[in-house]
């Protein structure tokens, strides 16, 4: 298992911090936790693939820990992803996740299971 640090300690993009991402390499899959404004170019730096991640957690809805989910999610289908996706995260994940891609008219040519947490509940 490897943690990579993608962005941390940052609000607000700086030329040497960016916004949070975390991503776990575990057994050939990445697991991403938060996902802020520049996560892929991140990723494709520490020379992670982007078809690999198979969870996207969320830990809140803070716009500098998910300001890069729909770019990712985009690039996702252009590369035309077909297996299925986890995104785990607040109550209403789902209902913001569906919203953006009607609103920006991109279709996903994969599934996506969503994980709605309500705040305060314990997590296994």
């Amino acid at each position: 298992m490897i943690v990579v640090p993608l962005g941390i300690a940052s609000a607000t993009p700086t030329a040497i911090r960016h916004l949070p991402s975390v991503a776990l390499w575990r057994e050939g899959s990445v697991y991403l936790f938060d996902c802020g404004e520049n996560t892929q170019m991140n990723m494709l730096q520490a020379g992670l693939k982007r078809s690999k991640i198979d969870s996207i957690f969320l830990s809140h809805f803070d716009v500098d820990h998910y300001s890069g989910l729909m770019g990712l999610l985009s690039t996702l289908q252009l590369q035309r992803r077909d297996k299925e996706l986890t995104i785990s995260g607040p109550k209403g994940i789902k209902e913001f996740v569906n919203w953006n891609l009607q609103f920006s008219g991109v279709e996903l040519g994969f599934d996506i299971n969503y994980v709605e947490i309500e705040e305060g509940a314990e997590v296994t």
